[in-house]
């Protein structure tokens, strides 16, 4: 009886959780969020790029702790929520990140997404996911969408027919 335990611990597979220094992701956060909302004034195309999402999907799927990933994720929201101004409702970047980093951070625990093939599969997913969730959430806000990627989306249908 006890062989069969071990070795059901030798058939499970390791995956191996990323520990950070709290410094690192503050300092990744505050970094991402200005970027955010600088750069898209000097250079318009830049906004396409959600840096803030990638921070929160990045640490997310390396930690792989759902309530550590469910905290960034608010957390994250709620600043970029705070620097969008009077255009976005405080909360909707908060819970569209919320839901992203408990995903992330859910599956990250399940899968192993260390090929960067993967990591770019689920980036992308949470990309949709993310845009989806902004969406629903400003449609009930009376605003039309989450920020400038939800453009892509609204232009996917037309270059797949």
């Amino acid at each position: 009886m006890m062989n069969d335990a071990f070795d059901l611990r030798l058939a499970e597979s390791h995956i191996e959780v990323h520990k950070f220094r709290s410094g690192a992701i503050v300092a990744a956060t505050f970094l991402s969020l200005i970027l955010q909302v600088f750069v898209p004034v000097y250079i318009p195309k830049f906004a396409v790029l959600d840096l803030p999402l990638i921070v929160t999907i990045y640490f997310g799927l390396s930690r792989r702790n759902p309530s550590t990933g469910l905290l960034l994720g608010m957390v994250i929201g709620l600043l970029q929520d705070s620097l969008s101004g009077p255009t976005v409702p405080l909360g909707l970047y908060g819970i569209a990140k919320t839901i992203i980093g408990y995903l992330a951070s859910s599956i990250g625990a399940r899968l192993d997404t260390e090929h960067p093939a993967a990591r770019f599969a689920m980036t992308m997913i949470f990309f949709v996911v993310h845009q989806g969730s902004g969406q629903c959430g400003g449609g009930c806000a009376g605003v039309c969408s989450v920020g400038p990627p939800a453009k892509i989306l609204e232009g996917l249908p037309a270059l797949l027919t």
